[in-house]
């Protein structure tokens, strides 16, 4: 039986500016890529396991998250779904980021950057993975107002070691598009219906009702 693994991932907005991790390893090719991981089983649902890597990688708390993505990958034992979702940070310090992996040194180094939400900013990037810069560059600038930040500092670059790779472990490099990738993204008019319900559509079950795939 496949099995189904569930990722999630969000864009986070900061004192009007968009949140991403710029990924590297010496002698690579650095990247930027989300906040987020892999959705455990002690995760109440796949936003509690959002906000919790949230404060796992960057020690921040967020806002509603809305889904605004998601991004399938069959594989022939395990499919991967990854949900992207958008959310406002509320607070951010770094002190309070945790977890094993930050003292493993292959999971690479990373600084949380932050960018004008204008796809002419986010083109020099090179966000993965392909299927969500994409999205990013046609979106972006449709997006409604996010509410401003509070207790928020001024850009800058954190410097730090990431918990996990793009694709959920630490060793993962730069991941590449998979031609089965199949999209399924929402329009800036659903995201405003969803704010008013942000858990709306997030439980798993529902999911594994609709595949009939157990979870991995």
């Amino acid at each position: 039986m496949t099995k189904v693994r569930h990722n999630v991932r969000a864009v986070l907005r900061a004192d009007d500016h968009l949140v991403f991790l710029r990924r590297e390893w010496p002698g690579g090719s650095p990247y930027c890529t989300t906040v987020g991981g892999g959705v455990e089983p002690y995760d109440a649902d796949p936003e509690a396991a959002l906000r919790r890597e949230v404060m796992e990688e960057i020690g921040a708390t967020i806002g509603p998250a809305v889904e605004f993505l998601t991004l399938t990958e069959p594989g022939e034992r395990t499919t991967v779904v990854r949900h992207y979702f958008r959310a406002d940070v509320l607070d951010m310090d770094p002190t309070r980021r945790g977890g094993p992996e930050l003292d493993d040194p292959d999971t690479g180094d990373f600084s949380v950057i932050r960018v004008a939400p204008e796809a002419s900013a986010l083109r020099p990037l090179e966000l993965q993975p392909p299927e969500l810069a994409t999205y990013l560059y046609e979106h972006v600038n449709e997006w409604p107002t996010w509410r401003p930040t509070r207790n928020e500092a001024p850009a800058r670059e954190e410097a730090g070691r990431d918990r996990k790779g793009p694709e959920g472990t630490g060793r993962d490099r730069k991941p590449k598009k998979h031609a089965g990738t199949r999209v399924t993204g929402r329009s800036p008019e659903h995201d405003e219906g969803q704010a008013e319900n942000p858990s709306s559509g997030l439980a798993l079950r529902h999911m594994e009702r609709a595949t009939g795939i157990e979870p991995a």
